[in-house]
């Protein structure tokens, strides 16, 4: 028994047929055109690369003792470095220090008088406004010795000595008193604070004394040796019902680093 058709079926049935041919026949213009090649190959690397993302991901589940054995050399490696670097950082501090110390006694070499020689040299610490020396009695340092910065300029004596560490009185310290001059001996006075202030006092009217000389220990009455630079005048007191003009001290040491004791 034949089953009847309707013809509006056969017509929808014809119709989607067409409509089929008709995106076939596109897609294949397209892909004769080559319009399909990028994405094509956006995906195959995409693929590509998940594909190399999941191996890894396999290796390294697959061989955990490995992945930690890499990462712990690593670490290593890194602490080594660091090690390196520590101690060439240590290295380079202790080279400069020396230098420091070796510029100080070819300075000291150059600069001071015939016959003169520094005893040993020392680091400045400080604390609050103390300043101490890193020698004492066991080095061989006394009471009384003078002490001079890298450019032989004075900064002060020693005062009271330990067994391991001796205290710097400093030019311009109350109570520090010191024979001086100026330079070529055109002036003769004696140096010492007032209140802020570091004078060159008792200098007799008759004798020159002008701003911007500098004045140098005496080294008379048995006091620090002659020649060490103190400092330089600044201004100039005169009264002319006194026998005697005071002078303003600049005072032109540093207090700090490598000093040498005399």
């Amino acid at each position: 028994m034949g089953v009847a058709l309707d013809q509006k079926d056969v017509a929808v049935a014809v119709r989607l047929w067409g409509i089929g041919m008709v995106i076939c026949g596109l897609i294949f213009g397209l892909d004769m055109a080559s319009l399909f090649d990028w994405p094509r190959g956006l995906l195959e690397q995409v693929g590509g690369n998940s594909d190399r993302v999941l191996q890894q991901l396999e290796q390294r589940v697959a061989n955990p003792v490995e992945s930690l054995l890499a990462l712990y050399r690593r670490q290593e490696r890194i602490a080594a470095l660091e090690g390196q670097l520590s101690r060439a950082a240590v290295d380079h501090n202790e080279l400069y220090q020396l230098r420091g110390k070796v510029a100080l006694l070819e300075s000291q070499v150059s600069r001071t008088q015939p016959g003169m020689k520094a005893l040993m040299v020392s680091e400045i610490y400080t604390k609050g406004e103390v300043m101490v020396l890193g020698v004492g009695e066991v080095d061989g340092v006394v009471k009384g010795l003078a002490i001079t910065d890298g450019d032989g300029l004075l900064v002060g004596r020693v005062g009271s000595v330990g067994r391991y560490i001796s205290r710097i009185e400093r030019v311009g310290e109350p109570g520090f008193k010191i024979p001086a001059q100026t330079v070529g001996g055109g002036a003769k006075g004696v140096v010492f604070s007032k209140g802020n202030e570091v004078i060159f006092a008792d200098v007799l009217q008759t004798e020159q004394l002008a701003v911007g000389d500098i004045v140098v220990t005496s080294g008379i009455d048995g006091g620090l040796p002659a020649g060490l630079v103190i400092g330089q005048v600044m201004q100039v007191e005169e009264d002319a019902a006194s026998v005697t003009k005071t002078g303003l001290l600049d005072l032109l040491a540093a207090h700090q680093g490598w000093v040498a004791i005399w």
